[in-house]
Order: C-alpha cells, then sequence, then structure tokens
C-alpha cells in the first residue's frame, strides 16, 4: 500500500479494482490530490480526486526485455531478448523524440498489464559519438564556451567547447543534453 502523496506519475495503482497507471499527479488548492489515470481494465482516461491520507495499492507489472533492433523514419523496432522471436514497433510519437538517441542493440524493459504494453523504460543515459563539430579558438578570458556537435544520428546537441569530432558523449535520454565525455 502506498500513501497518496507518495504515489508519482508512472506508477502503476489498483483504483477502485481497476489496474491504472497514473499519468499526472497534481494538488489542488483545496487541499485534494488529482491524479490522471489510464485505466488499463477499461481502456479509459480519467481523473481521480482524493485527500493526502487515502492509501492505494501499487501494482506491479509484468515485465520483459527487449533490444533496440531497427529505427525507421517513425518509429522504433524491438526485438525480445529472452528468445528474438517477439517484435514490437513503437511509433516516435508514444515514447519521445528522444529515443531517437538510443543505438542499436540498446537494451529496453517493456511493462504489460492485462497484456497490455504499459510502459517502455529507456535507459537514462546513452553514449553517442560526435560526428562533426567547430573547433573553437581558446580564449583563456573565458571558459563557458559552448557550441552545437552533430551526432552519428544526425541529432544536435549543445556541448562545452573541449569536445571534439569522435568524441564519445554521454547523453540524458529524458532531456537530450549533454552531460559528461564518456
Amino acid at each position: 500500500m502506498a500513501v497518496v502523496t507518495e504515489i508519482k506519475t508512472g506508477d502503476f495503482i489498483i483504483v477502485k479494482g481497476d489496474t491504472c497507471k497514473v499519468t499526472g499527479v497534481e494538488r489542488g488548492t483545496d487541499g485534494q490530490l488529482r491524479f490522471g489515470l489510464f485505466n488499463f481494465d477499461r481502456g479509459t482516461e480519467g481523473i481521480e480526486e482524493t485527500d493526502a491520507d487515502i492509501q492505494y495499492e501499487r501494482y506491479t507489472a509484468e515485465s520483459s526485455e527487449f533490444i533496440l533492433k531497427e529505427k525507421k523514419n517513425d518509429s522504433l523496432v524491438f526485438v525480445s531478448g529472452a528468445d528474438e522471436g517477439e517484435e514490437l514497433e513503437v511509433p516516435f510519437s508514444i515514447i519521445g523524440e528522444n529515443v531517437k538517441l538510443l543505438r542499436n542493440e540498446e537494451k529496453v524493459a517493456v511493462k504489460y498489464i492485462n497484456g497490455l504494453i504499459a510502459d517502455i523504460e529507456l535507459p537514462k543515459v546513452v553514449v553517442q559519438v560526435v560526428e562533426s563539430t567547430e573547433d573553437i579558438e581558446k580564449d583563456y578570458t573565458r571558459t563557458d564556451y559552448i557550441k552545437d556537435a552533430r551526432l552519428q544520428n544526425g541529432k544536435i546537441v549543445v556541448v562545452p567547447a573541449f569536445i571534439k569530432n569522435g568524441d564519445r558523449i554521454r547523453i540524458n535520454l529524458d532531456t537530450g543534453e549533454y552531460i559528461c565525455r564518456d
């Protein structure tokens, strides 16, 4: 059981006997908490309003490992890591544009509820190679230079001036931002 204040977006909970995914959390001015929910049992979206001291049962979804096999123009194709048999094609619109930063052979966890895909857990950090970036002359009076770098997949990210062509860099998959050199 979890108290309402512990529940966050992406959690799976049981509401009135139905399995739901929390799609958003908001505290109202009246002290009530409001959850955006997707109900897997009914296939509907809705809002649950409740007091902060109410408890909900958390639900653990079934999880399977998949590996990125192929990138298409508007989707990614994953193959089951267990037996290389099951394929899963997911449009970018469902999981966000930053998934274009995934490389082939990256692993993801696919969560299922009642046979339906409930969520895809992507890695938090990915490593990419800088294909091209401009050289910047050193100016010893400034240390905050940044520049654009084109990655091998065509995506442009902002990096510090010391990054060069061919460098491997870590990128936050949630934000698409540079973290550090690998």
